[in-house]
This record gives structure tokens, C-alpha cells and sequence, in this order.
């Protein structure tokens, strides 16, 4: 299982390099960051994901000149980058991931189009729920429901994708398994000869009346539930203190007090200048990794 971040499934769709993506993805994982492009290895990712020898060349070209990729000519072999070195030319902020297996790779068109859609989908939950505390709102239901409201035009704005390219994701992505789709609608109390004037008086939501058996219906918004596993990639979300402030470690050898100064109790302590935090450095033996980075005063 691997940890995809949602960044690069965006950024594949926004700017139509699925394959290149893809091909970026495997090698990445399959390869642990290193490769040697012997013919074995090239005739070996083709048949996999079943391409030609020209289009692997091209989609490889495009991730060398992109700077995804480096090739040493010592070693013969090829780098793949890090999502780190590769989010800061996006200027990325969004820390989330989606579970990816080897099927899901070979599968890769659909699997971006869901993940993208489930993370869209937990966005929207997470503003919806804090918007109905904002107005005196009190959900008592902290998790996210199995079908929610994620309308198609929603999608198009968040992705800054058009519409009908919204839809044509969403449905192959419904085909699939990845997500399920409930169209929903409403019987208004008319017949179809009332259609016409129904869109002139109800201009706002005239793209979404339509007949239907004689009688005159309005689409709601779609719901969607998600089988993809939307976790957490602290890769892209530095810690930043609010203050400004910078974090120094104070350790037995220290210089003299200045006049007025008030040094802290005995033993080393992690502190952050301006009174913004402090730990000690103990507790930080305990965590594999720190969201900050210590100096020595």
C-alpha cells in the first residue's frame, strides 16, 4: 500500500498528464527511487502497463524535462525525485493522501478521478459542519455520513475544471466500484406543458427542470460515497509559530546572563522565544519526527 498525495492527482487531471503521472508513480515505487533502465526493465514496465516502447520514451521525456526525474551517466540509472522537491514548484498546501495499492496503479485513470472526488467530498463535509456551528449549529454526528451532497458544478470549481469534464470523471469513476453515485430528484406539481413557463419564472434553477412522464421533475444535487481511504500526508504542511518566534535549544553550556535576564529552571529545555511554547527535550526522543527544527543558542 502506498501514499498518494492528493496534490499530484490534481495537478494530473488540471493539466492532463495522467500517463505521465502514472509512469512517475511506478517507477517511483516499484523502483524505490532508483532504477536502471536496462531493456528488461523497460520491456517489463510496457507490458504492465500495457504501452509501446515510444509512448514509455515519451511520457519519460516529458518527467526528465519537468525535473521529476534525473539521469546519472556514471551510474546509468535514473533518480525519481521526492513529492517534496516536486510540490514546491505547485506551491502546495494540502497535507492529504489516498491509500493506493499495485491494481490501483495499473488503474490509475479512475482511481485519480476518485480520489479526487473523495477528497473534494470530505472537504466539503468538514466546511459544511463548521459553517453550522458558525450559525448556532450543533452536529452531534462528528463522522462523515455514506452518501453525501457533492454537486458536479462544486467539483468544477474546487478543480477548476469545466463542468461536463466533472461529470465524464465521476461517471467512469462510479463505473468502476471506486465511488457509488445516487441521482436524486423532485416531482414538482406540474405537468409537462407547464415546462416552458416553470424555466421563465424559475430562471435560477431552469438548467436543472426537466419533464418526465408527463410530469415536470427538478435535479438535486448527486450524492456520493466513497470507498477510497482519505489519510493524512504531513509531508506538505510545515509547523509555523504563530508568533514569529524562533525555537533554541538550551543545553548545560550557556553563555553568561545577560543584566535582567531569567534563564529558565535546571536542565535542557526546548523553548520558543516570545513565550509561545515549551517542552522538554526529553519528550522529543519519543517522536520520530519534529514539526520544527532545533538550534543551539
Amino acid at each position: 500500500m502506498y501514499n498518494v498525495p492528493v496534490s499530484i492527482l490534481i495537478y494530473s487531471l488540471r493539466n492532463r498528464k495522467v500517463n505521465q503521472v502514472k509512469l512517475y508513480l511506478v517507477m517511483k515505487y516499484w523502483a524505490s527511487g532508483n532504477i536502471r533502465l536496462t531493456d528488461e526493465v523497460v520491456d517489463d514496465i510496457c507490458s504492465t502497463l500495457d504501452w509501446c516502447t515510444k509512448t514509455f520514451k515519451t511520457h519519460l521525456k516529458w518527467l526528465l524535462h519537468k525535473k521529476w526525474v534525473s539521469y546519472n551517466n556514471k551510474t546509468k540509472s535514473l533518480h525519481i525525485k521526492g513529492y517534496k522537491r516536486i510540490a514546491k514548484k505547485w506551491h502546495c498546501e494540502e497535507n492529504k493522501g489516498i491509500i493506493c495499492s499495485d491494481n490501483d496503479l495499473i488503474n490509475f485513470r479512475p482511481f485519480a478521478y476518485a480520489g479526487v472526488i473523495s477528497w473534494v467530498r470530505l472537504r466539503k463535509y468538514y466546511k459544511d459542519r463548521g459553517s453550522k456551528r458558525l450559525n448556532g449549529g450543533f452536529n452531534l454526528n462528528s463522522h462523515l455520513e455514506n452518501l453525501y451532497d457533492v454537486p458536479n458544478r462544486y467539483l468544477a470549481k474546487i478543480l477548476k475544471l469545466h463542468y461536463s469534464t466533472i461529470s465524464k470523471y465521476r461517471t467512469e469513476a462510479d463505473d468502476t466500484g471506486y465511488i457509488e453515485v445516487k441521482h436524486n430528484f423532485r416531482k414538482r406539481r406540474f405537468t409537462s406543458d407547464h415546462l416552458p413557463m416553470m424555466k421563465k419564472i424559475l430562471s435560477e434553477i431552469e438548467d436543472r427542470l426537466f419533464s418526465y412522464k408527463g410530469f415536470v421533475y427538478e435535479q438535486l444535487p448527486s450524492t456520493i460515497d466513497s470507498h477510497m481511504c482519505v489519510t493524512r500526508k504531513r509531508l506538505f504542511k510545515k509547523w509555523k509559530p504563530e508568533t514569529g518566534g524562533r525555537l533554541r535549544l538550551e543545553t548545560g553550556e550557556r553563555r553568561p546572563a545577560a543584566p535582567g535576564e531569567k534563564r529558565p529552571e535546571n536542565g535542557d529545555r526546548l523553548r520558543l522565544e516570545k513565550g509561545f511554547a515549551s517542552m522538554k527535550v526529553g519528550d522529543l526522543k519519543t517522536r520520530a519526527k519534529t514539526p520544527f527544527s532545533v538550534c543551539k543558542s
